[in-house]
């Protein structure tokens, strides 16, 4: 209790800052056979900052059928087979006494519903009346030093509570950080933390989890990389842990960026590139991520590749994608504004559940904010018959803009 009134009142103090706001929207449809789909999907985003305080406010959602293919559902893959979805995160920082010491919350909550298949034509709608709900809250202050080219040090504590249904986990957590520049471009890095966590059912029983860390940090004008290794133990249990990426600009035209990690789940450190309701906080995650950007006069390529494995006790799930974008802008006379866009996307989650789109299409700016896109698809799923879809979609994107000076 102490912690969430010192919360409510660091966020109450009344100090001068800029609230701007940026909001998005689809309206995607869809005719397969006798069947029209539709998908709406909306992402609106607050931000306010200061000189000593920080806050964010994001919320997603779609609603509806993905074969009507909004864009949320396309940047969420997790999302791609049919699901509506409601999910809202709020983050706050605040510095007082000085920059050094800090206090960061974070919250987030998401709601799923759940799918009805008819039992006459196996076709899948959304049961609002039935649905899944799961949130968690972080909060704790954190301490900052920095001397110069000499070292870093950093310290930061936290609790946090996390509601999945129908379990409740209670998580604390002390990390401690430093690092040593070795070069202009380099550092060093050593991190160790402990964390404790305790859930409400019988099943599971309470634990402790220690971890360390080494790693080395370059920072370059045309890349950055990142490598960590270390071991989190828990009791007799020994798993070796790390994280590297790289983001590399490697000519004028093209980027690429290289993840990888393996970590033990928490609730302060959700690191997963798709979203595992299955998994506990105690599982094992193996990520890998890959993506390359080409852009050139009227041309550009985007190719992203994701995957991921969950290890649980006794369980074992695997989630992976891969999708490949190509745009053309085409030049006639007839619509300047417009692009020929063609994509395919792969995925597969479970062992089980595949999916295989490819799609054709002609895209248009109608205006700044407006852009619509009429295409063709085909799409392949396991355990169902292939079908082919004409596709409408229609985007407006806002402007960011200033709502409050206070």
């Amino acid at each position: 209790m102490k912690f969430l009134w010192l919360f409510l009142l660091l966020i109450s103090i009344k100090v001068s800052a800029a609230i701007t706001g940026q909001g998005s929207g689809e309206l995607g449809m869809s005719r397969d056979e006798d069947v029209t789909n539709a998908g709406l999907g909306l992402r609106y985003k607050l931000s306010r900052s200061s000189v000593n305080t920080d806050a964010q406010f994001n919320s997603r959602m779609q609603l509806g059928s993905d074969r009507g293919r909004s864009l949320v559902a396309t940047a969420a893959h997790q999302y791609q087979y049919e699901n509506s979805f409601i999910d809202n995160d709020i983050y706050h920082s605040f510095n007082f006494i000085s920059p050094r010491f800090n206090w960061a919350s974070s919250a987030s909550h998401s709601i799923d519903f759940d799918n009805k298949v008819s039992e006459t034509n196996g076709e899948v709608t959304t049961d609002y009346s039935s649905r899944e709900e799961s949130w968690s809250i972080t909060t704790g202050p954190s301490f900052t030093y920095v001397k110069g080219r000499w070292f870093d040090f950093w310290m930061n504590t936290n609790v946090s509570r996390q509601y999945k249904q129908p379990t409740f986990t209670d998580e604390t957590e002390l990390n401690l950080g430093f690092a040593k520049s070795i070069n202009k471009l380099s550092q060093l890095t050593l991190s160790t933390s402990q964390r404790c966590s305790q859930d409400d059912d019988s099943i599971t029983e309470d634990s402790c989890r220690s971890e360390a860390s080494l790693g080395v940090d370059t920072q370059a004008k045309n890349y950055s990389f990142t490598f960590e290794y270390g071991a989190s133990i828990e009791e007799q249990s020994k798993t070796d842990i790390y994280s590297v990426s790289g983001n590399f600009d490697l000519n004028s035209r093209s980027k690429l960026v290289l993840t990888a990690y393996r970590i033990v789940d928490s609730i302060a450190r959700q690191e997963s590139d798709f979203e595992d309701e299955t998994s506990s906080l105690a599982g094992i995650k193996e990520g890998r991520n890959i993506q390359y950007l080409y852009e050139w006069s009227r041309n550009r390529l985007e190719l992203n590749a994701r995957r991921l494995l969950s290890k649980s006790d006794n369980n074992q799930s695997i989630s992976e994608d891969l999708s490949i974008y190509y745009d053309f802008q085409l030049s006639s006379v007839l619509c300047s504004a417009c692009a020929f866009s063609t994509a395919y996307e792969y995925s597969r989650f479970d062992f089980e559940r595949e999916q295989k789109l490819t799609s054709i299409g002609v895209s248009k700016r109608n205006s700044k904010k407006i852009n619509s896109t009429l295409s063709f698809r085909r799409t392949e799923r396991s355990e169902q018959e292939t079908f082919w879809s004409i596709n409408f979609l229609i985007s407006y994107t806002g402007i960011a803009s200033k709502i409050s000076n206070r």
